[in-house]
């Protein structure tokens, strides 16, 4: 239930923040901004990972509760920012959108990378389903928490909410490593073989059909939505176009005929036994 908990807070946390930077970058750029600010969140999201495996060598408490008080501090600095008056600043709202895809991918890779320690094949067949069903369960509660707290708080007190959500997950992380488990793990021979060789990330990659398979899987899992959210929004912003009103003809006109007779016609000109007025 910890594991839950944990997994629960960190996805309501992201759907309180993604209206907040779709406002903010709205507000300062438009949709026409979209396709540049997600390719900056693929080379941001780089550094970030790259800056992430420079760590690795820490101890697993230090590295993940680290990075969960470091996402934490990052929250209240950007609610800071936007209560003195930034969040009108055009580098700020690219600043924040580019983050906000960092935390969305950092804070579930430093919850399944625990999750990932904590159990053995068997137990995560066992268990895994049962805390993948916390993300949509996160995906309502934060959007419902959002739709009630606007319309009061407005959209920068959010940010602090959010803050305050994901920092309950360090106590989550505190007591789910003080717990006593069991590791039953063993790893794969081709797991056993890249750690004695030190192999490297690519090199990894490439000599699993499963991990290829599974990066294709995550590189159309972050097209996907991007391409979509982008349609959806220059969609949503245009204008929509008045539909014509249709109304019945005035009574039978003269139109160089012996008889004419009643129509349906658009409101413009009517139109008079086929022929144009």
């Amino acid at each position: 239930m910890l594991l839950f908990g944990w997994l629960l807070l960190t996805i309501t946390t992201y759907y309180i923040v993604m209206p907040v930077r779709s406002a903010f970058l709205m507000h300062s750029f438009g949709p026409s901004m979209l396709p540049w600010v997600n390719m900056g969140s693929a080379v941001a999201t780089g550094v970030a990972v790259w800056i992430y495996n420079l760590f690795s060598f820490l101890p697993r408490a230090k590295l993940i509760g680290g990075c969960l008080a470091f996402l934490t501090l990052n929250l209240v600095g950007w609610w800071a920012l936007g209560t003195a008056g930034a969040d009108h600043a055009a580098w700020v709202s690219f600043a924040f959108y580019l983050w906000t895809d960092i935390f969305s991918i950092m804070a579930v890779v430093l919850f399944w990378t625990y999750a990932n320690d904590r159990f053995g094949p068997e137990a995560a067949k066992r268990s895994f389903g049962f805390l993948a069903a916390a993300g949509p369960l996160g995906a309502i509660v934060g959007s419902l928490a959002t739709r009630l707290l606007v319309k009061s708080t407005g959209l920068m007190p959010l940010l602090l909410i959010a803050a305050c959500a994901f920092g309950a997950t360090l106590l989550f992380f505190a007591l789910a490593e003080r717990s006593p488990y069991n590791k039953e793990s063993i790893p794969s021979l081709a797991a056993a073989e890249c750690a004695e060789k030190n192999c490297g990330i690519l090199e990894t990659i490439m000599s699993s059909r499963f991990l290829i398979f599974l990066s294709l899987l995550v590189l159309l899992e972050r097209l996907v939505p991007d391409f979509g959210s982008y349609l959806f929004t220059v969609a949503v912003t245009r204008p929509t176009p008045r539909k014509p009103t249709w109304r019945l003809t005035a009574p039978p006109l003269t139109c160089g005929r012996t008889s004419c007779r009643w129509r349906w016609a658009c409101c413009l000109r009517p139109r008079c036994c086929g022929a144009s007025a």
